[in-house]
Formats: structure tokens, sequence, C-alpha cells
């Protein structure tokens, strides 16, 4: 295997020159006997077979203690042993750690000092940030009526704190308005065990169609890109039943995509690493190991994070590839202008069919590798200014409910049109113990008309999948449920 490293190069004067972190080219030098040679992007990031994404929920500090010094290598909390990290090969020579996916809420503070010490803390995700690891949006609170707020609290303290922002979410317990609301907001991945009601209505996923990926498993090379709401497995801390679960499924996604005919992709999760006799940890570190020492993985099986499998997807889908053959050397530029800013990481894994490389050149990445006898070329690229959440157009959100007789009145922050109260899934608005008939108004008011006096214990719902309340810029309002009515 040959691995060189790549290059940056810059001009000077004259014309300006296209933005480096925009685009990228690859210049090959190509052995003699090729034909018609071209390069495309792998279905998965390294051109492994399968793949798998391991999330760890609620950020206590097992999250740097265990889970990340076990996978990156270091002692691990659980048993004070010193543990060299997992890794596999990028393909190209290059040692690659197996990830994992932090999800955890923002509302208790992460300092690390006395009171919140059992959380991991801001410094110590930082850390885990730098060591390729994935954080996942878990909420604000882990609860509240307020999904937007919620979604975008979280992501708004974190990037503050870290620099991380969040492009994935996992739905607290199986807490219902989230499956559409974060992809309303722009979020790649939902993962969710999505038992009732989390799915939103939602079932089954087709080509046709949104739903959930059931199973635990989505064969990456034809999925929805534009709502993927992801099924994880549960490993049941230890418990031997869900153990052997995510086992069989192990064995399913690796040994389903040998032939190359499809490409799955894993998804499981756990709320704990740790307990009193350290037996979840010891079940979690077989579990790691079953995958890794699985006889169906010759080094063909990536690790993924939520984020940065959906940021693959998501760059392989939006990039512009343009090759020109001279001679013996075939050049090929990645525009990336249509990525969204918001996007982190622009690794792309291609591979030359056609011909053999000879000698490569890569400008306009932070480094690469190749594999001269594959035609593996790994671009790795980050993003160094991903855009701000505080800079987002967020969609008008509701900031008033008031009951009056029969009407329950409703303030926006800004105008909003709509004229479906409730559709073939069922009422777009609820009112506890009552009856919706209907819903008038306009521009920042709207009254929703109930067949009785409204109680002062009653709480409104407003399910986004069943209504068409949508502001002046054509964003679409988020759900709430159980928001509190006032006199």
């Amino acid at each position: 295997m040959v691995r060189i490293k790549g290059r940056n190069l810059r001009k000077s004067g004259g014309i300006t020159p296209p933005d480096p972190s925009k685009k990228v080219e690859i210049k090959i030098t190509l052995n003699e006997g090729f034909s018609n040679p071209s390069v495309d992007f792998s279905v998965l990031k390294y051109n492994k077979k399968s793949g798998f994404i391991m999330a760890k929920d609620d950020g206590f500090v097992e999250d740097y203690t265990i889970g990340y010094a076990y996978l990156k290598g270091g002692i691990a909390a659980a048993d004070g042993v010193i543990y060299p990290g997992v890794r596999y090969t990028d393909g190209a020579g290059k040692a690659v750690t197996y990830k994992m996916t932090f999800a955890f809420n923002t509302a208790t503070p992460k300092t690390g000092g006395a009171g919140n010490d059992y959380l991991t803390s801001w410094a110590q995700y930082k850390e885990i940030i730098a060591g390729g690891f994935d954080l996942s949006n878990h909420s604000h609170a882990h609860s509240g009526y307020d999904k937007l707020f919620q979604v975008k609290e979280n992501e708004r303290i974190t990037f503050n704190e870290t620099g991380w922002r969040h492009r994935t979410f996992v739905i607290p317990t199986v807490d219902e308005g989230y499956a559409n609301t974060a992809p309303n907001l722009g979020y790649l991945m939902v993962g969710s065990s999505f038992g009732d009601p989390a799915r939103d209505d939602f079932e089954g996923a087709t080509a046709d169609t949104y739903g959930v990926y059931w199973g635990g498993k989505l064969n990456a090379g034809n999925f929805r890109r534009d709502k993927l709401l992801f099924n994880r497995l549960y490993t049941g801390e230890g418990n031997p039943g869900d153990l052997d679960a995510i086992k069989d499924l192990v064995n399913t996604v690796i040994t389903g995509s040998q032939d190359g005919a499809a490409n799955y992709i894993g998804h499981w999760f756990s709320h704990g690493l740790k307990d009193a006799n350290s037996d979840t940890f010891d079940q979690w570190k077989n579990l790691i190991q079953y995958i890794k020492n699985h006889p169906g993985n010759t080094d063909t099986v990536w690790m993924a994070g939520m984020q940065e499998f959906s940021e693959y997807c998501e760059v392989k889908d939006l990039a512009l590839k343009n090759q020109t053959l001279s001679g013996r050397e075939l050049v090929v530029t990645l525009d990336l202008s249509n990525v969204s800013e918001r996007n982190r990481l622009r690794d792309m894994s291609l591979v030359l069919k056609g011909g053999t490389i000879s000698t490569i050149t890569v400008s306009g990445a932070d480094d690469f590798s190749f594999n001269p006898d594959s035609g593996l070329i790994n671009i790795y690229k980050k993003n160094p200014i991903v855009s701000n959440p505080a800079n987002d157009l967020l969609p008008a959100k509701i900031i008033n409910v008031i009951r009056s007789g029969s009407s329950v009145l409703i303030t926006y922050d800004k105008a909003v049109t709509q004229s479906v109260y409730s559709n073939s899934r069922g009422n777009a608005y609820k009112v506890s113990g009552n009856s919706v008939l209907g819903i008038t108004g306009s521009g920042k008011n709207w009254v929703i008309n109930c067949q009785n006096p409204v109680s002062a214990s009653a709480t409104m719902d407003y399910r986004m999948q069943r209504g068409n309340a949508v502001d002046g810029d054509g964003l679409k309002v988020c759900s709430y449920i159980g928001y509190p009515i006032t006199l």
C-alpha cells in the first residue's frame, strides 16, 4: 500500500483563484494500458462493504471515561485498564478509530465541577470532537412542549461551547413531535426506537414515501436522503436477549453486504456502558470485538458516527464532479459549492475504474490517501467555518396560547397562513378534553374553535404533519405537544 500526503496549491495575482474550501482537484498519472478511465464515489466511506453506527445517550461522564477511552485508547474508568484503542484502516494504509456518537441534553451545566461531574464536561466533549467522534442533539431538556426550542437551544449551546454544529437528532424517550420538527430544521438523520408516538404518524419507509427504516439497518445505496428516520436497536445494558439481537444484526449487515448488491448500515444505542459489577462494560467490549473479529469483516466494515455517515452521503450527492483526460493524466475536479455551510466533514472516497494509479497529487484538501492496487482514493477535508446556528432563519413560532370560552387564541411571532386543521391522519390542532371544530384567523392571530368551554388545565397540540401552517419565508411551523393554555 502506498500513501502520499496531500498538499495545498495556492496562486497569487491575476485572476482570483477558486475558493480552496469549495474545490478539490485530483491529478492522477495512469499506468499504461488504461481504457476509458473514470472515478466514481464509493457508496460507503473508504469503499467499505458495510458499516455500523453506535450511539450512547444522555451524556454521562462514561461517554468520555469509558466509551471514548476504550475506542480511542486510554484508561477506562470501568476497570482501570489501559486500552490500546480499536482500529481498522481506510483501505489505503491509514489507521481509523472505531467511532461512536454521543447524544446529550444541555439543560444541566457541563462544567465538570461539583454537582455535575457525573456528566461529560464541555472540555471533554471538545477532546472527543478533536478525536474524530460525533455528537448528536438529544433535545435541550429531554422533555418540553416546544419542539423548535428544544432542538435549537441544544444546538445553540453546544455550538457556543464547542464549535460543533449538530446535524443529527436522537429523540428523547419516545417523545412526539421531533420526527417532523428535526428534518424541518435541516437535520439529516433522526435516530430512535420509534415506539409510538415518536414516529409522528409515519410507518415504514419505501422508495416513494417518508417513513421509518425499521430493523436497525438500511441499504446505504438506496435510501431517502431528505428525511431519514433511522430505527435503532437497543443493547439493553447487558440484557442477553438484547445483545443477541445486536449480534444477529451484525451478522445480517455484514453477510448481506458481501456480494456488493447492497451496502448495509446497522444502527444501535445504549444508555450506559457500566454497572456496579462492570458487566455492562464487558459485554459492550465483547460486542465491539465481535464486529472486529467477525469472519466476514476483512477490513471491510466502516464504523461511522451519525453525522459522519450523513455528511458523507450529503457531500457525495451534492459534489459536482468533472473529469478530463490528457495523455496519461486524468484530472478530477470536485466542486463543493452546493454543499451546505452547515456541513463540517467533507471527506470523500472515490474509486478509479478503467486504469491503475502510477502517481497522484491533490490540491484543496487537508490530506489524502490512495491504494494503487484497488484504485481507492480518500479525500480528507473539513469545513473550517461551519455556519453559526444563531444566524439561521427560523420558522414562525407560537408565543402565546390563551383560552376564551370555547375558543383558544393563538399568537405567532410573525404572520402565517394556514387552511387545514385536519387531514387523513387526524387533527392538526388538539385541545385536551375538547373537540376542535376548526381554525380561523390571519397573520399572527388565530383562533381554535372548540365544541365546549376550554378548561383551566387544558393544553394544546399542533402536529405539523397534519396541518399546513407556513410563514412568509415558506418555512413550516414546527410541532407543539402539550402547550399550556393560559387565561
